[in-house]
């Protein structure tokens, strides 16, 4: 069992006020013992490694897209427009570096917070014998430390004669690399001349961000329940902090200086809020309750300290 600087687990309220007033700031580093915290960052960081996967797909897509619609005008490849299809081939080259490595980026955070914690995530085995996966985490390691790969491309017309763009790696051009992984050159090789990236991202993207949400899913319901405990000792320590502040505020800056308060609600409240509070009776306590309401985020306003805010706003309840 761990031997945790507050005492075993759970920590109740006065153990917390009593440390906090012995120990002062220090509590707030004894409270990261908890499991619940290491859990809340690692969620938090897995939570940011995935959003910045999704963004890298999803400017690829643009990038490639952009192309696709360039590409349907005939004179695309002119001289006249070699700056901007320049510009739109280097977007692409670049946001397939961007996914692979964000791609890996992800994997290997995963695989980090899974050696060190206790909670196990949904297997990622699938991907161990996924050639399209493997060819991609090569990719990668080529991109970002042997040679910069250019892809081509390539323009045809259906039978209706609509303008088909394909950006495309030449499977000749990938094996002049020689660090493939047996499952990489496997899928190389399995697509002939040519690879089409657009469609490898694609089908790639689907099956890994569907079971990225399903590991996220899995990891935040497992460590639910420490995290939140956590969550409630800190939002305790931080409740007695901000009502100490807000009576030293009231009772030694606003009340003796009798400033306005209301010019300074902006600094408080939202644009919604303060057109909520706009409704009510100028002054009113009903007024100075939602007020108090929206502000109190550690919900620490007792009456002793409502009288004060009551007296700052010069609220009165006779409307």
């Amino acid at each position: 069992m761990p031997n945790y600087t507050l005492g075993e687990l759970p920590w109740s309220q006065s153990t917390l006020r009593s440390f906090l007033f012995k120990k002062s700031l220090a509590v707030y580093k004894y409270i990261k013992e908890h499991p619940g915290y290491q859990y809340l960052s690692d969620l938090e960081a897995l939570e940011f490694s995935l959003s910045l996967y999704k963004q890298s797909a999803g400017e690829h897509f643009k990038a490639v897209n952009e192309f696709e619609n360039l590409a349907r005008n005939l004179n695309f490849t002119h001289r006249d427009n070699a700056t901007q299809f320049q510009k739109v081939e280097f977007n692409i080259r670049k946001t397939i570096f961007n996914y692979s490595t964000a791609m890996m980026s992800l994997v290997n955070h995963i695989r980090k917070i899974d050696n060190n914690q206790t909670v196990k995530f949904p297997s990622h085995t699938i991907f161990s014998t996924d050639a399209r996966h493997r060819f991609l985490q090569d990719l990668r390691n080529c991109l970002a430390h042997v040679k910069s790969i250019k892809p081509d491309w390539q323009i045809s017309y259906d039978k209706n004669r609509k303008t088909m763009a394909k950006y495309l790696f030449k499977t000749s051009v990938l094996l002049e690399y020689k660090e493939w992984s047996r499952l990489a050159r496997h899928f190389i090789e399995s697509n002939s001349d040519e690879i089409d990236i657009r469609k490898t991202i694609n089908e790639h993207y689907i099956k890994f961000m569907t079971h990225q949400l399903h590991v996220l899913k899995a990891y935040s319901s497992a460590t639910s329940k420490d995290i939140d405990e956590y969550k409630g000792y800190e939002r305790f320590l931080k409740g007695i902090g901000a009502r100490q502040l807000w009576f030293i505020l009231l009772q030694q800056i606003a009340i003796p200086s009798k400033i306005d308060p209301y010019p300074k609600l902006p600094l408080y409240l939202t644009r919604d809020e303060i057109i909520s509070i706009t409704r009510l009776n100028h002054k009113s306590t009903a007024q100075v309750d939602k007020i108090i309401q929206y502000v109190d985020e550690y919900n620490i306003c007792n009456e002793e300290l409502r009288s004060l805010v009551y007296i700052v706003f010069n609220a009165r309840s006779d409307f």
